[in-house]
Order: structure tokens, then C-alpha cells, then sequence
């Protein structure tokens, strides 16, 4: 969908309608939605080619852990009230000790590291190796979506423009086709940009407070206890490391170009 909105953009408006990119902006459109389709495909490719991220069947947890030193969000009962320690982790279906933050994903059929979702698009899950690529993935097909509706109302306004000043008629006839698949991209456009938006806003949200998808949810089910009477403390997130820079720099990398 994405590469169809894109190559229908490019050579159905903006090539015949700015080639030879004579201008400065002529040429940083081009550049920047090539560049980011560019960049959608390269980290698209990685994120189905990169694990996700397995548990080792030789990891082994530490005897006692402090629960102080390592808080868990999806499974309080875990901790041990009388000595304040983390009872070990273990995968009823793997049969293996997995570590914090790990889970069992169904459709893999094996324990994710800092699982964050199961993903159809790339028909495995989000996990530690991986969410990096994913995050980039998400970021440049937004970019790339918005450049794409960027043209289309530079486009349409242009012709309004042509139309309002008195165009020639034989030129008029030549804009017929590229208004026609400027409607066809925005009604495409519209709800994929929409979705897109509000899932990398999320997933950007989760980056810089150091949550996964999981951790997420089990945070609202938390809520929904706070709300039934109990007392849960809802601004705690026990993985956040107090700055949302040390936060990314863990998922991510702590050189800020491996962020693009």
C-alpha cells in the first residue's frame, strides 16, 4: 500500500508536474520522498530478517533477586512479601527459565525477549533485537505518507491556482489524470496516514517511557483495579530510567544517528 502510494505520487504527479526539478523545492520533495520510501523498505527488510530476540534454553536466573533492584510489572504475586524477593521466572510451555520482561508469544511458539507485540505485518514478533527497526519502520512510512499528502494539496492548489487565473485549455486537459489519482491518494491516504499516525504516536509514547505494548496493557489493567477501590500507584513505570534520552538510548542506541 505504501509503495503504491508512493510510485502513484511520484510519476503520476509530482514528475510530470515539476520535472525537471529546476527549483529547490522541486528537487527536496523528490529527494525526501525517495529518501524516505528508501528508508521504509531497508527497515522493513530488517524487521523480517532480524530475530526478534529468543530466550537462551541455557539462561539461568540468579537464586534470589532482589525485587527492590529488579520491579516487575506483569506479575506482582511473584514477589515474596516476607523476604522481598523476585521468584524466577518459568515458561509453563517452553519448559525454561525466561528473564524480566520476557514472554511466551503464541504464534512464535517461543519466549521474546522485552516481547512487545506480535506483529502481522512481518509475520513475527517485536522484541529486543528488533523494535529498533520496527520504531524506524513506523517513523518513515509516516514521513513518507505526509510528504506524499504534502504534494497532493501542493498539486491541488496549483491547478486551483491555474484555474482561478486562466489557465490555456490544452493544459487544463493534461492536469485531468494527475487529479484523478490525486482524489484515488486521498481517499487511500486519509485513514492509512490516520492509523499510521496514531500507531507510531503510541509506540513513540511507549519509547520514552520505556514500556512495551504488554507492560502498557498491564498498566491499564492496573488502572481499572485503582478504579474498583484498590490502591495501585498508576505513575509508576519501574523501568523508566528517569530521562526520556536514557530511555531511548536503550532501545535504539546511544548514537543519536542510529536513531534515523
Amino acid at each position: 500500500l505504501t509503495l503504491f502510494i508512493h510510485l502513484s505520487t511520484l510519476f503520476g504527479i509530482l514528475v510530470p508536474w515539476l520535472y525537471p526539478f529546476e527549483s529547490f523545492a522541486s528537487k527536496l520533495l523528490f529527494i525526501s520522498l525517495n529518501g524516505s520510501t528508501v528508508l521504509i523498505l531497508l527497515n522493513y527488510y530488517l524487521c523480517v530478517v532480524v530475530d526478534p530476540g529468543f530466550v537462551s534454553p541455557s539462561y539461568k536466573p540468579p537464586p534470589t533477586t532482589s525485587a527492590h533492584l529488579t520491579p516487575i510489572v506483569q506479575t506482582p504475586n511473584n514477589v515474596d512479601p516476607s523476604n522481598d524477593t523476585l521468584t524466577p521466572f518459568f515458561c509453563d510451555r517452553c519448559q525454561l527459565y525466561k528473564p524480566p520482561r520476557a514472554h511466551h508469544c503464541r504464534q512464535c511458539n517461543r519466549c521474546i525477549l522485552r516481547m512487545d507485540h506480535h506483529c502481522v505485518w512481518i509475520a513475527s514478533c517485536v522484541g529486543f533485537k528488533n523494535q529498533p527497526h520496527f520504531v524506524r519502520f513506523l517513523f518513515w512510512t509516516c514521513v513518507s505518507c505526509w510528504i506524499c499528502i504534502v504534494v497532493l494539496i501542493m498539486r491541488l492548489e496549483s491547478v486551483l491556482f491555474g484555474v482561478v487565473h486562466g489557465q490555456k485549455q490544452l493544459e487544463m486537459q493534461e492536469t485531468v489524470g494527475e487529479l484523478i489519482i490525486v482524489g484515488i491518494n486521498f481517499v487511500v491516504l486519509t485513514p492509512t496516514v490516520s492509523i499510521l499516525t496514531m500507531l507510531a504516536y503510541n509506540q513513540f509514547h511507549l519509547l520514552l517511557t520505556n514500556q512495551t505494548t504488554i507492560e502498557s496493557l498491564n498498566q491499564s489493567k492496573r488502572a481499572s483495579f485503582a478504579y474498583s477501590g484498590k490502591r495501585v500507584d498508576l505513575s509508576f513505570h519501574p523501568y523508566d530510567l528517569g530521562g526520556w534520552i536514557d530511555n531511548v538510548n536503550q532501545v535504539l542506541g546511544s548514537n543519536m544517528f542510529s536513531w534515523l
